[in-house]
């Protein structure tokens, strides 16, 4: 609808995006506005590269489009290595960059705005599209809210791709995409997509980005994650084993935990199951199913009663720990 359109390029103004509503492509959510990106950038068999560890719903997106990956280490609170990234452009023809910039899934590793500017530069350079996920963007605990990459933008190489769905509104299933020089191929595809956004949704978005009540909830929510993630960080610290380290999110609502090397995630996973506690183990935040001692975990509702689970859950780890020393192939460390 206009109106959401409107609505999300005045939004976007004002954290330093150049954009109209003409701009901009409504979508059933960022996954599906990440995927049209995906798309019209790549046909099946190119190779596309990543950050690493990356959304793993969106890594299936990738499977399922016959994709190629490259995973780039991505540093927990600095976001994507820029210089490990420069070497896989030397050395593969890589058709596009998927990233994360603010607020990474799983790490809440955000970049700063010199870091998304040379990226946008570094491909631009190269005529290589950057496909941003920036859906957390919103939630960043200080500070105020980031820039996005799509700010530091020129020649329309960024494919800026978000929603309402982890910020405020997860139901409506809303999102949109301003996909610069491949706005035409991904109004083409969105046309020709059976799924797009209920239009009593959208109304129900923009009216919710106009009114005031979409910055009152970001207020709530940007505390609220932010007490949540250091309580449960805390909590995880208190109760797992020795030798444990967890990101430190700038934003969002996930931490990323690394546990010590004898501890397999997908073992942890299914004793945890077994004890109705949900984890998500490392490996599905990589094509390659590294991270092998790392979980994700989701500090969005915490509070104080959720204690005794996570002691729960770092017994059972401890358990794995005592019973074998582990290997792990993972490239990347989380640290402190």
């Amino acid at each position: 609808l206009p109106a959401l359109r409107l609505a999300v390029a005045r939004r976007a103004a004002g954290f330093g995006c150049g954009i109209g509503p003409e701009d901009l492509i409504t979508t059933a959510g960022a996954l599906e506005a990440l995927t049209l990106a995906l798309r019209a950038t790549c046909v099946a068999g190119q190779t596309v590269a990543i950050e690493s560890p990356m959304y793993y719903g969106l890594l299936q997106s990738i499977e399922a489009l016959g994709l190629r990956v490259i995973e780039i280490p991505t540093h927990p609170r600095h976001g994507l290595s820029l210089e490990a990234l420069r070497e896989a452009l030397d050395e593969h023809a890589v058709s596009a960059v998927v990233a994360m910039p603010t607020g990474g899934n799983p790490l809440g590793s955000s970049a700063s705005d010199q870091s998304k500017r040379e990226l946008v530069a570094l491909l631009a350079a190269r005529r290589i599209p950057l496909i941003e996920d920036d859906v957390l963007g919103d939630l960043a605990h200080h500070d105020g809210r980031p820039s996005p990459a799509k700010a530091f933008d020129r020649d329309g190489g960024v494919l800026w791709c978000s929603s309402l769905s982890k910020s405020a509104a997860p139901g409506l299933r809303v999102g949109w995409i301003a996909a610069g020089r491949w706005q035409a191929a991904v109004e083409h595809l969105q046309f020709t997509n059976a799924v797009g956004p209920s239009p009593l949704n959208q109304e129900v978005a923009a009216r919710f980005l106009t009114g005031g009540a979409y910055e009152r909830c970001l207020r709530r929510a940007r505390s609220a994650y932010a007490q949540r993630t250091a309580a449960m960080a805390a909590a995880v610290l208190r109760s797992f084993p020795e030798g444990t380290r967890i990101s430190q999110p700038a934003a969002g609502f996930c931490l990323w935990v690394e546990m010590p090397l004898g501890v397999d995630a997908q073992e942890l996973y299914a004793a945890a199951l077994r004890a109705h506690i949900a984890i998500t183990p490392g490996p599905l935040f990589s094509a390659k199913l590294r991270y092998r001692h790392f979980i994700r975990l989701s500090a969005a509702r915490w509070n104080d009663a959720h204690e005794p689970a996570v002691r729960k859950l770092g017994a059972l780890a401890a358990g794995l720990a005592r019973r074998r020393p582990g290997k792990d192939g993972a490239t990347v460390r989380t640290k402190t």
